[in-house]
């Protein structure tokens, strides 16, 4: 996982202190992370055209709103233009036969094309022979059967269209321009921060909810449909200037600010440590990435914090940013999924944390042998879901994300977590209870105390857990410091499983703690 103030090394071995007082289980093991597999490219934005060869109507088309933040230059010499690189903006399954494939764009704008094919490999276009006003296209001459990623792009940074066209077709490059398209032109009502938002021509119009699949927040209708993008302008502006909803994949200087999520959403600070600033909160947390969104918005906005050079890549760790949305696979009751794996190792801990401000949640997690885990509500929380799965077997785990609802949409984050007892880790673990005669803090709480000893570069995690209270953790440093006071070296020590707070309560607990070897990081 993305680690912040990462220190150098500490002279010597240090001992930190750790209060508890409550009726608790407390963990502290070394998290060793594991690498994702995720199919190339993220959800569509436009949706998913599932063809055949020989399919019908020829051409297949889509209206998109080209370009984006990124520049394509470096996917090969003949790649130009700037794309939105998060996410492609439409996919295309296709069975092949002995047909060619044709794949180009019609736009008021010059624009460029981007396609990756079944193998992975990058196709690029700027300027087809055969089509006029800048227009790009590529000819498959024998396609692929599998998926391709296609994304429509801008020759300048910027750019905006009012009507641009992606066409899919088997017909002949020599034939591509004299194909109709259809009456896919839109007389864009406004474009606001770069975003067209098209025309009201949706049957959802004017209903006060935005039914544009390109957004998400608490003004989106549910479900949506891809037929809605750019289709319903006047609700979906005035929603989007509100702050109610927002473009998925960033609004305000390509920045995702995600949703309200957090439990230190709406207080007045920034939470979210992808920043850094005055409006930030004194202790922050992983879990809250992307999960603080109206606070980071008004501090980004007024100029309390920043954006961390380049902390969007650094949160490509275990916390991934995705989206349901409409093309995207269903499972049997009709909601959308997407599918993430992970190794895990016999005998380690994975904790599976998913979270979204959009839709219900529903999580589940397939094991090697077979096995089906689910949760709904983690906590009575329809926005979270979470799966702790304690004795792993060796293997691929499958992770399903899904909504408890058909068609429900937005945007989500998933963490994936594995906790092993690696060669080199050494495991500490307690039982107690909290009864009268223990010590006491001046309130009255009652609180037992451990020691572990830490060194240089050691990444250590607590976890501590009680069925008879609502526990409480305090850490203190070597120099005697409590986390909202400790130094970023000494954050960056101990890393708490819930947010840092100035005092921590045990009633009876059972206590286990590993600390890494030197080298080895979350």
């Amino acid at each position: 996982m993305p680690t912040y103030g990462l220190p150098q090394a500490l002279p010597m071995p240090q001992k930190f202190l750790l209060l508890s007082a409550f009726s608790s289980s407390l963990v502290l093991l070394g998290l060793a992370p594991t690498a994702l597999a995720q199919d190339i490219g993220a959800d569509p934005l436009y949706g998913t055209a599932n063809l055949e060869a020989g399919f019908l109507p020829d051409p297949h088309t889509v209206t998109v709103s080209p370009g984006g933040l990124d520049e394509v230059s470096g996917l090969g010499s003949s790649c130009i233009g700037y794309i939105a690189g998060d996410r492609p903006d439409y996919d295309l399954n296709y069975s092949a036969d002995s047909a060619v494939l044709g794949i180009f764009v019609n736009s008021d704008i010059d624009t460029t094309l981007v396609v990756n094919d079944p193998r992975g490999n990058w196709h690029c276009n700027d300027d087809a022979d055969s089509l006029t006003d800048a227009n790009p296209g590529i000819l498959f001459n024998t396609p692929l059967s599998g998926n391709y990623n296609i994304w429509v792009g801008t020759y300048r940074e910027n750019a905006v269209s009012n009507a641009t066209v992606l066409a899919i077709t088997e017909y002949g490059e020599d034939e591509w321009a004299s194909l109709s398209l259809g009456d896919s032109s839109i007389e864009s009502i406004a474009v606001v921060d770069g975003i067209d938002f098209g025309d009201n021509s949706s049957i959802w119009a004017n209903d006060g909810e935005c039914d544009d699949p390109r957004f998400e927040g608490n003004g989106m209708a549910m479900p949506t449909s891809a037929d809605d993008s750019r289709r319903d302008a006047s609700d979906c502006l005035e929603l989007y200037e509100s702050g109610s909803i927002r473009l998925i994949g960033g609004f305000i200087d390509g920045i995702d600010f995600g949703d309200d999520t957090s439990t230190w959403a709406n207080d007045g600070e920034c939470d979210d440590p992808r920043f850094t600033g005055d409006g930030m909160a004194s202790s922050l947390v992983e879990s809250d990435l992307y999960h603080d969104a109206s606070d980071c918005i008004a501090l980004y906005q007024a100029g309390s914090i920043q954006l961390i050079v380049d902390a969007e890549d650094q949160t490509a760790g275990n916390v991934i940013r995705g989206s349901l949305a409409a093309g995207d696979e269903t499972s049997d009751d009709n909601s959308y999924v997407d599918r993430y794996r992970f190794n895990g190792v016999a005998g380690g801990t994975a904790v599976v944390d998913l979270r979204s401000g959009n839709f219900d949640t529903y999580l589940t997690v397939r094991t090697p042998a077979g096995g089906e885990l689910v949760n709904d509500d983690y906590e009575n929380s329809f926005d979270r879901s979470l799966l702790t799965i304690d004795s792993l077997e060796s293997g691929v785990y499958e992770v399903l994300v899904s909504s408890y609802s058909a068609g429900e949409t937005g945007g989500y984050t998933l963490d994936i977590g594995t906790i092993t007892a690696a060669p080199g880790t050494s495991i500490l673990e307690y039982s107690g209870s909290l009864t009268s005669g223990d010590n006491e803090f001046a309130d009255g709480e009652y609180y037992d105390s451990y020691v572990f000893e830490g060194a240089p570069g050691q990444r250590v995690t607590l976890d501590l857990r009680s069925d008879d209270f609502d526990t409480y953790l305090i850490v203190q440093s070597p120099a005697g410091e409590n986390p909202k006071t400790m130094t970023p070296i000494a954050l960056t020590i101990v890393r708490l499983l819930w947010k840092y707070r100035n005092l921590v309560c045990m009633k009876s607990m059972s206590l286990l703690m590993a600390a890494l070897k030197p080298e080895t990081t979350i």
